[in-house]
């Protein structure tokens, strides 16, 4: 008995494909939205390391920017310093050269380098002589440098010691601070008689005792 065909719905299969259709609109979208997901998750990541990069490269900046800070202020410091010394270093050469012409030794006084091209080279060798008076004038010149500044001969002769006085002395108004510069005056001037008398050309015009020191005044 021969086997008969079973009659077909005419929507069956219509329905069969939106079926199938409609399975594969559905495993498509899931999969873009797991790439969607997955981008998502990246761009949060990556958000996430760029946040952390600008947070260390703001760490980064600022203690750029204290150390800048800190740099200028010392550079600030270091060139007042330098004009300072330099001021300092005039005033001692001025006191070489001075003491130079009254012990009559020869002293070699460099001139002021470039501090911006070189670095500072002081040497000041002193001629090898016995010791003499003349060495113990020098001394006190020298010993008085820490403390002393040149100030405008008041009497026209630069060969003078006693015109290197204590400068916050001199220019102090205070009757005590005169007191002491004065008694220090009076210890310097009574050396130089004593050198004076003892033999040494002293060229000092208050030695002989017959015009009265320029500082008798103040």
């Amino acid at each position: 008995m021969a086997s008969k065909k079973l009659p077909t719905i005419p929507g069956s299969d219509c329905d069969e494909r939106k079926r199938k259709r409609k399975l594969s609109n559905r495993e498509s979208a899931r999969r873009s939205r797991m790439k969607k997901q997955q981008r998502l998750d990246e761009l949060i990541g990556e958000e996430g390391r760029i946040k952390e990069e600008n947070k260390k490269l703001s760490q980064m900046i600022d203690a750029t920017t204290n150390l800048h800070l800190d740099v200028a202020s010392n550079n600030n410091v270091l060139r007042a310093r330098i004009s300072e010394l330099t001021d300092r270093l005039r005033s001692l050469n001025c006191v070489l050269q001075i003491a130079s012409e009254v012990s009559g030794l020869v002293i070699d006084i460099p001139d002021i380098p470039d501090t911006l091209l070189e670095p500072w080279q002081l040497p000041c060798p002193i001629q090898s002589t016995p010791a003499s008076v003349d060495m113990i004038i020098l001394a006190v010149v020298l010993q008085w440098i820490g403390f002393l500044l040149p100030v405008p001969s008041m009497t026209g002769c630069r060969t003078q010691l006693l015109h290197f006085v204590p400068c916050s002395l001199a220019l102090s108004t205070d009757r005590v601070l005169r007191a002491s510069l004065l008694c220090m005056l009076d210890t310097l001037l009574d050396l130089s008689r004593q050198l004076v008398r003892d033999g040494c050309c002293w060229p000092d015009v208050y030695s002989a005792g017959g015009a009265p020191p320029p500082w008798g005044g103040w």
